[in-house]
């Protein structure tokens, strides 16, 4: 009876740990209009500024759990899609007033197998725009509309699970 009572209680001590655990992060940070590089933060905290109506001109993703996996580029007014960059690398560009219109972020490798990289947008007259996830468009394009601040998360996949469906025929 004590084995019976211990499989379920050693179970739940073994599932708890697992899924309490913290998420990986990422560190970055965002060149604003009149303020320059803000300092770093850590995901999935905001980068830029909100009802200040200044424009953010560049991310830089500085490190993370992941770094060395991610790749992000910047939609720039009057310049379109910048090509992509990886981490300490700037995405748009500084000392030009150009605006940051949208980015995209995207994760490789066996990371991006278990996770994803998610993002979502402070915009100009639209306020928070939803979580967008694994190189889709964070932000506007041909609106524009200027960034204002960014934040970005790293979330795990849920596996697929696929069902297998047995048939059996019987004969007369």
């Amino acid at each position: 009876l004590a084995a019976i009572l211990a499989a379920p209680a050693l179970l739940l001590a073994v599932l708890v740990p697992m899924s309490s655990a913290a998420p990986p992060t990422l560190t970055y940070s965002a060149h604003v209009a009149s303020l320059g590089w803000l300092p770093d933060v850590t995901s999935p905290a905001t980068a830029g500024t909100t009802g200040q109506a200044r424009q953010m001109e560049s991310l830089r993703i500085a490190g993370g759990t992941y770094a060395d996996d991610l790749t992000y580029r910047a939609h720039v007014a009057s310049i379109g899609w910048l090509p992509w960059v990886h981490p300490a690398w700037v995405a748009g560009t500084t000392g030009q007033a150009r605006q940051l219109e949208a980015v995209q972020v995207k994760l490789s490798g066996a990371p991006g197998l278990s996770w994803s990289v998610e993002c979502r947008a402070h915009v100009a007259s639209l306020g928070w725009l939803p979580w967008v996830k694994d190189g889709a468009t964070c932000g506007t394009t041909g609106q524009g509309r200027r960034m204002e601040a960014v934040q970005l998360r790293l979330v795990a996949k849920t596996p697929t699970t696929t069902t297998t469906t047995t048939t059996t025929t019987t004969t007369a």
